[in-house]
């Protein structure tokens, strides 16, 4: 780790005497880390449909690019996560909502966390449910505690 605490050196990613691969080799990380990346992906492409003004190709592009830094800072976020915790101890799926949760807000693309949880679950499962289905309060008190 370098002074500022923000970049990792690749032999300290890769200890495998890490408490993050008691179960899980580096290949195994490596797998759920793209995998979930894919998934945010999937999530931050239906948090807000592009703007419908015509032929005002600016602001569609500037939504665009708002929506990949939300993405961006998201994926940052996870990945730090994953660094001090193991994918065992943490389930992916509500980590990365609460990734992208976060990251709405620090680039001021602020959406509920009802929202979030609502399209985790029509992507992700494809189902709608509604605040107030058990399974819904679930993933929102999960989504909360990571």
């Amino acid at each position: 780790m370098d002074e500022s605490g923000w970049v990792f050196k690749k032999e300290f990613l890769e200890d495998v005497r890490s408490p993050r691969f008691s179960k899980f080799t580096v290949k195994k990380e490596k797998e759920n880390r793209f995998k979930t990346i894919w998934f945010m992906k999937d999530l931050s492409n239906v948090l807000r449909p592009p703007p419908k003004t015509g032929e005002r190709k600016e602001e569609e592009a500037d939504f665009d690019m708002r929506n990949l830094k939300v993405f961006w800072t998201a994926c940052v976020f996870f990945h730090r996560f994953y660094v001090f915790h193991s994918f065992e101890s943490q389930s992916r799926f509500p980590v990365a909502v609460a990734c992208l949760f976060l990251a709405s807000k620090v680039e001021e693309k602020p959406l509920r966390l009802s929202d979030h949880i609502y399209l985790y679950f029509r992507v992700r499962k494809n189902k709608v449910l509604k605040k107030t289905d058990p399974e819904f309060k679930d993933m929102e008190r999960d989504v909360l505690l990571a």
